[in-house]
């Protein structure tokens, strides 16, 4: 008479648990796989170049610049019939050591004294009429004032000093003909350097005109051991953070740098860090 040992009782019921956890591990996997986030597509560079110019109650689409046909267009044009005050002077030095040695005959040396074209002939694009933004060159706002950064002011103080040095910003304090920088506010220790002159900072940089954050900065620099008082507060952003400021600018409604006035940033949780994104903006037209 065949019958079914304990063994084989208990080797059928390890079978049957096993093959049910891989069944449902594979199930687990498809749901994450399926679930998963996306990734971010890969960001083309923008190239970073200042056109600001203009007037701010000038004409849209305008430049400054005059046409006058039949020439090639050049960017460096100039008027033609520029004289140059330069005058080219040909010497012959061997003559004159030998006339300074001898000392029997003064010879009136020639000069060729006329003057001389310069400019190159050409042509330029525009009416003549002042264009759109502020400073000279293209139409157009720079960055400086056509950014605006707004940061929440829900996050604790904490979570905006993690903010700050997630992005790499340097909070600068000019006071007493100095600027003293402080950075990585999260550890127990923020480093803090001091100069005396801005020669050489190139980094984009802004300064408070509203909100509330700005009292956070006074808290994080006294935790700090630096008392800002009345000194100017400014941030600091690395190249890195600029470029992908101007990136999401761009990305934002397809304009164009010199066609934008204002873009308003914000900043918020992704992954295990944050990032910034536009909340709104306004253009020229």
């Amino acid at each position: 008479m065949l019958t079914t040992t304990p063994y084989e009782s208990a080797s059928s019921l390890l079978y049957s648990v096993v093959g049910g956890l891989v069944c449902v591990s594979l199930l687990v996997g498809a749901a994450w796989y399926a679930s998963r986030r996306p990734p971010a597509p890969q960001a083309v560079a923008v190239e970073i170049i200042d056109l600001a110019g203009g007037e701010e109650d000038g004409a849209i689409d305008e430049t400054l610049r005059v046409d006058a046909p039949a020439e090639e267009e050049r960017s460096d044009a100039s008027l033609a019939e520029e004289q140059s005050e330069t005058s080219e002077v040909e010497e012959m030095l061997d003559s004159v050591l030998e006339l300074a040695d001898q000392a029997v005959e003064q010879s009136q040396k020639q000069f060729d004294a006329a003057p001389e074209t310069t400019g190159k002939r050409g042509k330029a694009s525009g009416t003549g009429k002042a264009a759109l933004g502020k400073g000279k060159g293209k139409a157009g706002f720079p960055r400086e004032e056509r950014w605006y950064v707004e940061y929440g002011d829900r996050q604790s103080l904490d979570q905006y000093a993690r903010i700050l040095d997630f992005f790499g910003v340097e909070i600068g304090v000019l006071a007493q003909g100095k600027i003293t920088f402080v950075s990585q506010f999260s550890a127990a220790q923020p480093q803090r350097r001091e100069v005396t002159s801005g020669a050489g900072e190139k980094r984009l940089y802004m300064t408070w005109q509203g909100g509330n954050r700005r009292l956070a900065d006074l808290q994080l620099l006294r935790q700090a051991g630096i008392d800002a008082g009345s000194g100017t507060l400014f941030h600091f952003y690395p190249p890195a953070v600029e470029q992908r400021l101007l990136q999401l600018e761009f990305e934002f409604a397809k304009r164009k740098p010199e066609q934008v006035r204002r873009t308003y940033f914000s900043v918020r949780p992704a992954g295990k860090g944050f990032e910034f994104f536009v909340t709104r903006q306004s253009g020229l037209r």
